[in-house]
C-alpha cells in the first residue's frame, strides 16, 4: 500500500467509535470506508442516511479523500454536486480543499465537518428543489474563492497576489500596497495576503491556479 493508504487505513479504524454505521474494508487490498453517513436532528433523532464508499487519494491527507454516494439517490451531475465522470462528490472547490487540509487531514473530522454537511445539504435540496448554501462549479468557483479571499473581483489583482505569493513578498510597514489603490500595504491587503500565504502554502499549488487564471 502506499504511504496514503496506510495513514488512511490507520485512521479508518477509530471511526466506529464515533460513526459506528461506517467500517474498514478492503478491496484489491486498498482500504475502503464503506456504510452511511447519518443525518440526525438537533436532538439526535435519525431524518436520513446517505451510502457512501471512501477512498483514499494519492494526496492524502493533504487533499481529501475521494467519496462516492452509492445508494442511488444523487444524480451524476455536476449540478447535483457530483462529478459524471466518476460519480465522486465534488465537496469544495480546489483551493478551498487545499486550505481545509494544509497541516493534514484527519479522517473524523473530514467526514464530520465536510461530508455530513454536504449529506445535509443534498437532503435540503431533495425537499426543497434548490441547494441552501449554493457554491459555483468549475474555474468560476476558483475565481469566487480568491475574490472573497482577496476582496476584488478583479483577476489581474488576483493573479498579481498569487505571484507574489510564491515568492518573500513581505513589504515594510510603509510600503504602497500591490493593488495599486495608492494606500499602505498594511492598511489594505496585508491581512488578506497573509492569509493566502497561509491557506494556500505550496508553490506548485498557486502555480496551478494562476495557470487557470490566466487562461480564463
Amino acid at each position: 500500500m502506499t504511504a496514503a493508504e496506510v495513514l488512511f487505513e490507520q485512521q479508518a479504524r477509530l471511526l466506529p467509535g464515533r460513526f459506528p454505521e461506517l467500517a474498514l474494508v478492503f478491496k484489491d487490498g486498498k482500504p475502503v470506508v464503506e456504510g452511511y453517513i447519518i443525518l440526525r436532528d438537533v436532538t439526535g433523532i435519525e431524518i436520513d442516511r446517505y451510502q457512501v464508499c471512501i477512498e483514499a487519494t494519492n494526496g492524502y491527507p493533504y487533499r481529501f479523500p475521494k467519496t462516492f454516494e452509492t445508494g442511488g439517490r444523487i444524480p451524476p451531475s455536476i449540478e447535483w454536486h457530483k462529478f459524471p465522470e466518476d460519480g465522486s462528490c465534488c465537496l469544495a472547490s480546489p483551493p478551498a480543499e487545499i486550505q481545509a487540509c494544509r497541516m493534514g487531514l484527519q479522517l473524523l473530522d473530514f467526514i464530520e465537518l465536510h461530508l455530513t454537511p454536504y449529506f445535509f445539504n443534498q437532503k435540503f435540496r431533495e425537499l426543497n428543489g434548490y441547494f441552501k448554501d449554493e457554491c459555483p462549479h468549475g474555474l468560476p468557483a476558483t475565481i469566487n474563492y480568491f475574490s472573497e479571499l482577496l476582496d476584488t473581483e478583479s483577476h489581474s489583482i488576483i493573479i498579481k497576489a498569487l505571484r507574489l505569493a510564491q515568492g518573500p513578498y513581505l513589504p515594510d510597514r510603509t510600503s504602497k500596497c500591490f493593488c495599486d489603490s495608492g494606500k499602505k500595504y498594511r492598511k489594505c491587503h496585508r491581512e488578506r495576503f497573509l492569509k493566502l500565504k497561509e491557506y494556500i502554502p505550496k508553490k506548485e499549488d498557486i502555480a496551478f491556479f494562476i495557470k487557470c487564471l490566466e487562461g480564463n
